[in-house]
This record gives C-alpha cells, sequence and structure tokens, in this order.
C-alpha cells in the first residue's frame, strides 16, 4: 500500500461512497473471509491486517487474537476503524507498511498477517518489498492469509462492468506471489462468493512441516469404521438365519 496523495485521495473518497454500505448490508465476500479467518486465525495471536479498510475484519478478529494492528493507507477509513474497531486489543494506523517498517517493526512479530483483497491493488513490481516487509515482522511459526478476486473475474469485469474496478487492479495468480517469497503455500482454493470462481483464498506459511499423525489417524479411522460395518453385517447374518429356522 502507498501513501501517495492520488492513492490516499481515491481510497478517502472510496471509503466514504462504498466501504461504509457494508455497515448497512450484509457483504458475502466478508462472511467467506471471517470462515477462513475461523480456521487459520490460533487463538491468542498477534494478527496484522494490512489494508483494514474501515475495520469490519479487524474487529471479527478480535474474537480469536490477543492482539490487532490494522494499518490503511486512508486517513479516512482509519478514522472509521478507529471509532469500530478500535479497544484495548486493536491499534488502529494510518500506516504503509512498506515504506513505513521502521515504525511496523517496533510492534515487534506477527503470528498472522492478513490482505483482505489488498494485493490486488499493489503494483506486481512492488511485490518483492511488500512480502520482504511482511517476513521480517512474521513470527518463525507464521502464516499470511491472502485473499483477491481470481483474474477470472478481473476479466469479466474490465469488459463487462468497467466501473466496479477501482484505482489500480492486478490480475493476481498465485505465482506471482510465490515468485517473490520464501514463505510455503498451505492452501489454495477458489471461491464461489457472487459467481462461480470470482475469489480466491490463498495462505502461506513461514514453515510447512512434515507429518505422518494426521495419515496415520485417518487410516486408523478408516479401518476401525469399515471393521464396525464388518461386525454389523456378520451380526446380521447371524440373526437372519436365526430368525429363518
Amino acid at each position: 500500500m502507498s501513501k501517495d496523495t492520488a492513492t490516499k485521495e481515491y481510497y478517502d473518497s472510496f471509503s466514504r461512497r462504498v466501504l461504509l454500505r457494508d455497515f448497512r448490508y450484509l457483504n458475502l465476500r466478508h462472511e467467506a473471509i471471517k470462515l477462513l479467518y475461523g480456521r487459520y486465525v490460533p487463538r491468542g495471536a498477534r494478527v496484522l491486517d494490512v489494508g483494514c479498510g474501515v475495520g469490519i475484519l479487524a474487529r471479527f478478529l478480535q474474537r480469536k487474537a490477543s492482539f490487532v494492528l490494522a494499518v490503511d493507507v486512508s486517513e479516512e477509513n482509519v478514522r472509521v476503524a478507529s471509532r469500530y474497531a478500535g479497544s484495548d486489543r486493536c491499534e488502529v494506523r494510518c500506516l504503509d507498511i512498506v515504506e513505513e517498517a521502521d515504525e511496523l517493526r517496533k510492534y515487534g512479530t506477527f503470528d498472522v498477517v492478513v490482505l483482505p483483497d489488498v494485493i490486488e491493488h499493489i503494483r506486481k513490481a512492488n511485490y518483492a518489498g511488500l512480502f520482504a516487509a511482511i517476513e521480517k515482522v512474521l513470527s518463525p511459526d507464521g502464516r499470511v492469509i491472502l485473499t483477491f478476486p481470481s483474474p477470472e473475474m478481473q476479466e469479466h469485469l474490465e469488459t463487462e462492468k468497467p466501473e466496479a474496478m477501482q484505482l489500480h487492479e492486478e490480475k493476481v495468480e498465485a505465482t506471482d506471489i510465490l515468485g517473490v517469497t520464501s514463505l510455503k503455500p498451505i492452501y489454495f482454493a477458489y471461491q464461489n462468493v457472487f459467481g462461480t470462481n470470482d475469489y480466491v483464498h490463498f495462505v502461506l506459511a513461514a514453515r510447512r512441516e512434515y507429518s505422518t499423525h494426521g495419515s496415520a489417524v485417518s487410516l486408523l479411522r478408516r479401518f476401525l469404521r469399515r471393521l464396525r460395518k464388518y461386525r454389523w453385517r456378520i451380526a446380521n447374518a447371524a440373526f437372519l438365519r436365526k430368525i429363518a429356522k
């Protein structure tokens, strides 16, 4: 995110015109993101919310997080988010995490960094700097959670509904991100929110461990289910023979 004047002014206006509607109407995109956060944000985590908007998801994150730092480059967004999500467990700041990386590092490390529909508004040439800043404050077992419109939906909007496009929109592919970071992908899925395959949910981790435990448990459960079915059939067969006599 950049604090340049054009970007700041655009998102200050965008906040007043568009984002505030989310307080009045249910946003299915946010509901899908909440499900993702529920799965990948550990209880008690320290969370960095990059591009927090008006604070809707920052407020939700406090249900599990011990601390949330919510940042945005729009002063208008920060003003609203501070009133809506600000608390003793959530600090809201007008901060560019790349240009003001030293200020960000004062907060220590974070277990989770979330970028809710943010990456598509950053030029691909700046991805390396963005992820370098994120990796410097990510804990050794940390996760980065990204959500963004699918390239297919972006192409549809460009041709069919260009007025819905924002100041700057990139068609983001997972490879664009993986090419600039050492973080490991642990989850990737297309979502059906307003249409088919219109959003992408992507989770990266600082460390991806190998384990046989989950596999062994899964195999054991399948074996026990089959054993129960087999014993049930044997018991039923014996009963049927008995009543047939």
